[in-house]
């Protein structure tokens, strides 16, 4: 799971649904456990364990589930910060993943961007 640090004072995590919907969850759910795997140095793809399906980013860059995996919309460069925290910027499109709207009041400010990845605390249910 990615928790998104949105001011100093709470965080969401970033979930992504089997319908394909993205949204921040203020709780750990089941859709927030997400797996980070590299494609080459600096370079990941996003899957999410319960929905099966890749982070993926559009040209407008609004953020989608989907089932097949294309290097041009799935494809993240991983940015390290030097406090921890991570920046996931698309390669194709330039846009980094975020949690807010792409319309902020203030233009050099872009909310929800920094991510801290999280071990899963959730137990997920077998089903034999």
């Amino acid at each position: 799971m990615i928790n998104s640090d949105y001011n100093h004072r709470r965080g969401m995590y970033l979930q992504m649904t089997q319908d394909g919907r993205v949204s921040g969850s203020e709780v750990q759910t089941l859709y927030s456990v997400l797996q980070l795997k590299s494609v080459r140095p600096g370079h990941i793809v996003i899957n999410g364990l319960s929905s099966s399906l890749f982070l993926c980013m559009d040209s407008d860059g609004h953020l989608r589930g989907q089932t097949h995996h294309t290097d041009a919309d799935c494809t993240f460069q991983e940015l390290v910060l030097g406090d921890g925290y991570t920046r996931f910027r698309s390669l194709h499109h330039g846009f980094l993943v975020s949690l807010a709207s792409k319309r902020s009041p203030d233009r050099h400010v872009v909310p929800f961007t920094r991510f801290l990845p999280l071990a899963n605390t959730l137990t997920r249910e077998r089903s034999d």
